[in-house]
């Protein structure tokens, strides 16, 4: 072991000589406190960073449903082109003083106090008349005395051809008439009735 450290500590000064050698071939010498030189000429690295713009998703809220509240518009259609009149027999009181056998149409009005039916139309359109074979006989006319229906026992339809105003009444309970079986009476009341036509 003491043999080995020997050797050791001989190497060890044996390189030591070996240093002033190499100073005195042109290298600088190496003493205690003296300068040692760096090189200059070492590449420096920079890091340069460049920020990279990430498009970052965000979460949007999402929209709640609204309730909506939708109108329901009720249309109620006019029937366009020619309109029949349906007039149909009833027996009672219109409202005031006279109480009996009367004509009566939908959408139409009869004097409470004699039970006249008034009635309107245009030309072109019809109207639909009821009778009754012996006991409702139908009077219709144009307020002349030439009869469009002469005590019709069953039911007529009748398109207005031009304007004008048109009676119609039954023969056996029409009241107040000047002619109760025939046409042309103007006055009739109770089972009557009265159509005015425009063109």
């Amino acid at each position: 072991m003491r043999t080995i450290a020997i050797a050791a500590s001989s190497i060890l000064l044996g390189l030591m000589a070996l240093v002033p050698m190499a100073c005195t071939r042109g290298l600088p010498a190496i003493t205690p406190g003296s300068y040692i030189p760096t090189r200059t000429d070492t590449p420096t690295i920079t890091v340069t960073s460049t920020p990279t713009e990430t498009p970052t998703e965000t979460d949007s809220p999402t929209p709640m449903d609204t309730p909506t509240e939708t109108a329901t518009e009720t249309v109620t259609e006019t029937p366009s082109g020619p309109q029949t009149i349906m007039v149909s027999i009833n027996f009672g009181n219109t409202g005031g003083a006279y109480t009996g056998y009367y004509y009566q149409a939908t959408g139409f009005t009869n004097d409470p106090d004699n039970g006249l039916l008034s009635l309107t139309a245009v030309v072109g359109e019809s109207i639909q008349l009821p009778a009754v074979a012996g006991f409702h006989p139908l009077y219709f006319d144009d307020g002349t005395a030439s009869c469009i229906y002469n005590a019709e026992p069953n039911d007529q339809t009748y398109t207005f051809t031009g304007a004008g105003t048109y009676y119609f009444h039954c023969g056996f309970h029409g009241a107040n008439c000047t002619l109760l079986a025939g046409c042309g009476s103007t006055d009739c009341n109770g089972m009557a009735g009265v159509v005015v036509v425009s063109p």
